[in-house]
């Protein structure tokens, strides 16, 4: 049976230089199939992202389209798992576009603070 990907939206409140503002959580849904687990399901958030960091996202890569947004942040979603993985401080996750998201593993998670164009 094939199964459609949805996005999904979820909202929090992130900082950016000591304000509360509006953000998106990145999340992996799973569904565990797997004895000796019973079935159920699990949710992983894997970063949450500040309406900043999107905005320097659409601002600074030289393709400003939601495909192209959307595959960076598919590229985030998997290095803020290895990001939490490795445990607290600051890390940087390369985008397809070209560009870098920027932020640290804090004890919530994986918080991005901002994107930035090209290689450091």
């Amino acid at each position: 049976m094939e199964q459609p990907v949805t996005l999904l939206a979820v909202t929090g409140d992130e900082t950016w230089q000591g304000r509360e503002q509006p953000g998106v959580g990145i999340a992996l849904f799973e569904a565990v199939c797997a004895p000796p687990e019973p079935y159920g399901d699990r949710e992983t958030v894997l970063a949450c992202v500040g309406m900043h960091a999107i905005a320097r996202c659409y601002q600074r890569a030289p393709d400003r389209s939601d495909t192209r947004v959307l595959a960076d942040l598919f590229a985030l979603a998997h290095g803020g798992a290895n990001a939490v993985a490795k445990g607290l401080g600051e890390f940087e996750i390369a985008a397809p576009s070209g560009g870098i998201w920027i932020g640290a593993v804090e004890p919530s998670g994986a918080i991005v603070w901002t994107y930035i164009r090209g290689r450091r």
